[in-house]
């Protein structure tokens, strides 16, 4: 599979939507689009490294083990979102606009997750960020027009936090590779404004505020890969930043571990006061992604367990964007169905992506925080969870 395909499919979607004859044929083929980055993923063994030396200051292209994992549920999500989005705004006015956002935040999702490089990374990043303001923005109406203003804001203190921490690591290290960000010779200043970047994607506390908020205005489909797909980007640009295994940066771990406890104990208590659902699942991944903060923070206090600790964020991060967006894209069903036996069976399929989430035994969910619980063991004392 070349690898451009998995940035290039949804852009061509994107410029071909630019010829009003040719939507009609677009919006169908938007579930499509991510097909390129999920046979990437999927390859065994896997694309041959891309080099691009036109593009912008010459952009490389390859997918790590870390990657095909997220490629392969990143992909997925988009392309059931994608579905469920052709048919839920079927007869809205404001659909073509919000399926041009809707592919150029694909495009840039997909396309970080396979960039080595830092001016592709952070355009692909930021492209994805500033996209989905046009999702958040969908309705127009109060609400949302609030949202859009308070996400805005906080993606863009990310997009300059991140701009500028790994304009500050190029500096250092003299390398536009982004594995170069994990050298020893690059200041704790742009490691700190680089995480504070992907901690505002990621949700975690107090960078989570815009999370609820645009959860609840977005079409449903858009929800969930807001969820289940981009707060893995910002999951990802940590994994792929941070020197773990390597260097202890007591700390940043230290900080992210209060951060981590804040929301671990916060978001369940704000998520039963809310009254819109999207908004409770919202907090719910903001519980969920603490857990994988706190993850992060015993692999930057003891390197030596971040060979544990790894797989164990993969798979907690796998099951929570299958579940999520499971959540998010049943909400329009329970609101369509009447009461009745049709309405108890939709609630009774809903609630099995709910007991997962919850680590019901026997599910992926609880799956997934056994592993985490297992690999955290293995750091220094005070980091072990009982």
């Amino acid at each position: 599979v070349p690898l451009w395909l998995v940035p290039a499919v949804p852009m061509v979607l994107v410029l071909a939507f630019c010829i009003p004859r040719l939507r009609p044929y677009v919006r169908g083929l938007v579930p499509f689009a991510p097909l390129p980055a999920l046979l990437a993923g999927l390859a065994d063994p896997g694309p041959m490294p891309l080099r691009l030396d036109w593009l912008l200051l010459g952009t490389d292209f390859a997918v790590s083990k870390t990657a095909a994992t997220f490629l392969i549920f990143t992909s997925l999500l988009w392309s059931l979102a994608g579905w469920q989005l052709f048919r839920l705004l079927a007869r809205d006015p404001a659909k073509d606009r919000t399926i041009a956002c809707f592919l150029f935040a694909m495009t840039g999702n997909l396309g970080l997750l396979i960039a080595q490089d830092i001016a592709a990374f952070y355009t692909f990043f930021a492209m994805m960020s500033l996209a989905s303001w046009g999702l958040v923005l969908h309705g127009g109406g109060v609400a949302q027009t609030f949202a859009g203003r308070v996400y805005i804001v906080f993606a863009i203190t990310g997009e300059v936090a991140l701009f500028a921490g790994l304009a500050l690591g190029h500096f250092a290290t003299g390398d536009l590779q982004l594995s170069a960000m994990t050298g020893d010779t690059v200041p704790l200043l742009a490691t700190v404004l680089v995480s504070l970047g992907f901690l505002i994607k990621l949700g975690a506390v107090p960078m989570h505020l815009w999370l609820p908020l645009a959860h609840a205005a977005a079409p449903a489909p858009a929800s969930a890969v807001l969820s289940g797909a981009m707060l893995k980007a910002g999951l990802f640009g940590l994994i792929t930043v941070l020197p773990l295994g390597q260097t202890a940066l007591p700390e940043i771990a230290v900080a992210f571990a209060a951060m981590a406890l804040a929301g671990l104990i916060l978001a369940p208590v704000l998520g039963l006061v809310q009254q819109d659902p999207k908004a409770v699942l919202a907090y719910s991944s903001i519980g969920q992604m603490s857990l994988i903060l706190l993850g992060l923070a015993a692999a930057l206090a003891a390197p030596g367990a971040w060979v544990l600790i790894a797989p164990a964020l993969v798979i907690l991060a796998t099951h929570h964007a299958f579940a999520k967006a499971a959540l998010f894209l049943g909400v329009p069903a329970v609101w369509s169905v009447d009461r009745g036996a049709v309405r108890i069976a939709v609630l009774v399929l809903m609630a099995l992506p709910a007991l997962a989430l919850a680590g019901l035994p026997g599910t992926s969910g609880w799956l997934a925080m056994a592993e985490v619980e297992t690999a955290t063991a293995g750091a220094p004392a005070g980091w072990a969870i009982s």
